[in-house]
């Protein structure tokens, strides 16, 4: 659009090494919007600081967290311990309550989160393609990856029993499609 500034900044650099437009910003942004991304952010003290420092007076973070829900829950007790000891993977409450306390943090309280499931219906071969993110994603979690096992396998088969169906009825292309679940937990933030 003519109208609009582009920029590109990573939220968790400290501010004073932004760029100049960018650090121009601050206390002047009214909307904050973030779409399945916020979930990556290891540093979400420095983010939600960040955020809180952008806004302006009535400023609102509107956001979402995916949470890939608990992977364990197929497995028997003894190959469960060892794998939550290898993979310490946070349940919601501590991937959610990261977010609120880094908010009250920043100053910013007024936080209204709700919890929703959706299930997409998606080509089985594009599921396939793209599940590294999510294996990606878990790894960050290991504490111990030693061993004889494939830990992508050993994750990428976890994902797929927790998240994953196959659904009967082809593409209109005649691929073979699944539904996928997944977690999510919207926030609103204000000022």
């Amino acid at each position: 659009m003519a109208n609009t500034d582009y920029y590109v900044q990573d939220i968790t650099q400290e501010r004073n090494q932004w760029d100049k437009s960018v650090q121009k910003l601050a206390g002047k942004v009214s909307l904050i919007f973030s779409n399945c991304s916020m979930h990556w952010v290891r540093e979400s003290d420095t983010a939600a600081h960040n955020m809180a420092k952008l806004l302006s007076n009535n400023g609102i973070i509107i956001m979402n967290i995916i949470y890939c829900g608990h992977i364990y829950r197929s497995l028997g007790a003894d190959r469960r311990a060892e794998l939550e000891r290898r993979l310490r993977y946070p349940n919601a409450q501590q991937m959610i309550g990261q977010w609120v306390t880094a908010f009250n943090s920043a100053g910013l309280t007024r936080i209204e989160i709700k919890y929703r499931e959706q299930n997409h219906i998606l080509p089985a071969k594009m599921y396939n393609e793209t599940i590294q993110f999510s294996v990606n994603w878990f790894k960050r979690y290991l504490t111990d990856s030693t061993g004889d096992e494939d830990m992508d396998q050993v994750i990428r088969e976890l994902i797929y029993k927790e998240r994953v169906r196959a659904v009967s009825e082809k593409s209109p292309n005649g691929e073979d499609m699944i539904e996928l679940k997944t977690q999510v937990w919207d926030f609103v933030v204000k000022k």
